[in-house]
């Protein structure tokens, strides 16, 4: 069970902080039960703020998560990338209408006209991504990588959302601006806001106030020891994704957007306009923020961030005032439902939550129960390498919808495969999903090499073995 700091904003009247504080609170209460580890920050039409912190930044360290802890924010970064290129529109450096040949005259003939708008809108036919997050990539061989790369589409045909678009835009402002990414954006919007603890390496960070990011129970650390650089991540990471920030810093960000300490009118506008459908989604994308329409027929504007380790979710209900934002360092299926279901707490007064999360579980043998007595007989099946057990392994352990999808000597085959390749393992670490799903990460005896076991199994069939997938080096 994880902490539980708050903070609650004085001006707000008694009466409607307990009420609010107290469905919020029974509700988190039953998802930190479901492994829920982060911060969340509220605040309402009336001017509450609620800050909430659970669970830990460093497990091992017993560290708890508290209202000033750093998160990595994934994409809420392409919101700060939007907005320096508003910003030096305004200041009358760029255009969003400006083609991407005036600042890069070597550009290929089949990008050269490709417009600032088109990347802000992932509009550009410029692909997902150029490879890895981590990859040590300087900005200028990302520019030659993603100049040399195909276009998806025609620009400005359609939507297709493109992080490598973003980090393209990043390389921009730095052309432009003639400083640094984050120095550009520290200068104009993070130290006149007071956001201290936003960015990449200039924060003066205390390190153990930096979560740690978690996934199926394995401490990842912190964001800068998975391959950063002087000038934090490198260029398949830098402006799409990646700066650290707090819910307090990112609340006063949302306050000040609501004013005209960031930019004009004009650029105000053009930040949070629906410019393009995200293909048959029923939103629309701006620039850096999903916009959409609540069911209830108000303006809200969102984004959704993560990398598996460390998920971020902030919705903004424009009409009504009202910002929800979570922070979490811990992987759990469900995350993102947890942000509506707080908004369904305040919007609707006899609304009964639901829990989102899904259950975690970690072990270092096979649980007790109907999967874990699947799993090992399977694991014992590799072991024995006795390929006349398979068909009685199969018969007992894999359930109907199996045998009515493959024939029988298909499934015995694939069985019979796996054992061969397999043979004798060590397991490393069991990793189950709701009683749903489990993932057996193990290590084979004759070369060392880790492989990967995962069972979905079927509660409707006495939870015998629904899919089964193996992978090896």
């Amino acid at each position: 069970m994880g902490s539980n700091t708050s903070c609650i904003r004085p001006d707000a009247t008694e009466n409607h902080i307990s009420s609010l504080e107290m469905k919020i609170d029974q509700y988190m209460s039953l998802e930190v039960q479901q492994g829920f580890s982060g911060v969340i920050a509220i605040s309402t039409e009336s001017g509450q703020k609620i800050y909430r912190a659970y669970g830990y930044s460093d497990k091992d360290k017993g560290l708890k998560n508290n209202i000033e802890t750093v998160f990595d924010i994934g994409s809420l970064t392409k919101q700060f990338t939007g907005a320096a290129i508003l910003k030096l529109e305004e200041e009358g450096r760029l255009s969003v209408n400006d083609s991407l040949l005036k600042f890069f005259p070597s550009i290929p003939n089949d990008k050269r006209n490709i417009t600032i708008h088109q990347l802000l809108t992932h509009s550009s036919g410029l692909p997902y991504s150029l490879g890895s997050d981590f990859e040590k990539l300087n900005s200028g061989i990302f520019l030659e990588r993603i100049f040399a790369t195909d276009l998806l589409f025609i620009p400005g045909e359609k939507y297709s959302h493109s992080h490598a678009g973003y980090s393209l835009l990043g390389v921009l402002i730095e052309r432009v601006s003639g400083v640094k990414y984050e120095e550009y954006l520290n200068t104009k919007f993070f130290s006149p806001l007071g956001m201290t603890s936003t960015g990449y390496v200039l924060p003066n960070w205390d390190f153990s106030n930096i979560a740690n990011g978690y996934r199926k129970c394995r401490n990842w650390g912190k964001p800068m020891d998975l391959n950063w650089g002087t000038e934090g991540p490198y260029w398949n990471l830098k402006a799409n994704a990646g700066l650290l920030s707090t819910a307090e810093d990112l609340m006063k960000w949302q306050e000040a957007l609501k004013t005209d300490a960031i930019f004009n009118d004009v650029e105000l506008e053009k930040f949070f306009y629906p410019h393009i459908r995200e293909g048959d989604a029923r939103s629309y994308y701006s620039y850096g923020w999903v916009i959409i329409k609540s069911k209830r027929g108000t303006d809200v504007y969102a984004h959704e961030g993560g990398n598996g380790k460390y998920l971020s979710d902030w919705i903004n209900y424009a009409d009504d005032n009202v910002s929800i934002l979570v922070l979490a360092n811990d992987w759990r299926p469900g995350y993102d439902r947890v942000a509506t279901e707080i908004a369904k707490i305040i919007f609707y007064p006899n609304h009964e939550p639901e829990i989102n999360l899904l259950k975690v579980d970690c072990y270092n043998s096979f649980p007790k129960n109907r999967i874990g007595q699947y799993g090992q007989e399977f694991i014992d099946l590799l072991i024995s390498g006795d390929s006349t057990l398979v068909e009685g392994f199969a018969n007992r352990s894999m359930g109907n919808y199996v045998f009515n999808k493959y024939s029988n000597d298909f499934v015995f085959g694939t069985l019979k495969y796996i054992q061969k390749d397999c043979g004798p393992l060590t397991i490393n670490q069991i990793f189950v999903i709701n009683n749903r799903f489990m993932e057996v990460s193990a290590s084979r005896k004759s070369d060392n090499q880790d492989i990967k076991i995962q069972f979905t199994f079927d509660k409707d069939d006495s939870y015998k073995i629904k899919q089964l997938y193996y992978k090896s080096p």
